[in-house]
């Protein structure tokens, strides 16, 4: 029905060291007459800061979101997910390699104790094979164990793919 964002962004150089950091806000007010558990009051936050040292790269990142569901006209439960994010990446002129790590938290169902976490890590490979042609090559591994009591709504495992880009 009605929200708003709003979102800075530096980036410069302080002696040899690049430098990009960024944060944001953002808040949504849905129309009146919700129906029980559908969310009444969504907002978030997310920052992120970027270090660059030559040829190699840091990076992090953490954003949260929260939600006020009503479950009756009496009582109200917050939901929301959280996250986390890290990176680092060599520049090697015509090789590139990047290592990524994400972790998140999300409580979604209000009527199940717990939460629902991911983790998600990621190596890759680029190498630049001529002008406009990329060779990438991503090795990737996901886990997520679900809420529920057990191990009925977890999940795990790896994957590889690879490609060659072209760009005209």
């Amino acid at each position: 029905h009605s929200g708003f964002a709003a979102a800075v962004r530096y980036s410069g150089k302080f002696d040899a060291v690049g430098i990009g950091a960024s944060a944001g806000y953002a808040q949504y007010n849905p129309p009146g007459g919700a129906s029980p558990n559908q969310l009444s009051d969504p907002k978030g936050f997310a920052f992120g800061l970027k270090l660059t040292f030559g040829k190699i790269t840091v990076a992090a990142g953490h954003s949260r979101e929260m939600n006020l569901a009503s479950d009756q006209e009496t009582s109200s439960v917050t939901r929301g997910n959280t996250g986390y994010d890290f990176g680092i990446k060599y520049d090697g002129g015509k090789n590139k390699f990047s290592l990524g790590y994400m972790i998140s938290e999300d409580d979604a169902s209000a009527t199940v104790a717990g939460e629902d976490e991911t983790t998600i890590a990621m190596l890759s490979y680029r190498r630049d094979l001529g002008p406009g042609v990329q060779y990438r090559l991503n090795l990737m591994y996901g886990d997520f164990e679900g809420e529920a009591i057990g191990s009925a709504d977890d999940n795990d495992g790896y994957a590889i793919t690879t490609s060659v880009r072209l760009a005209f």
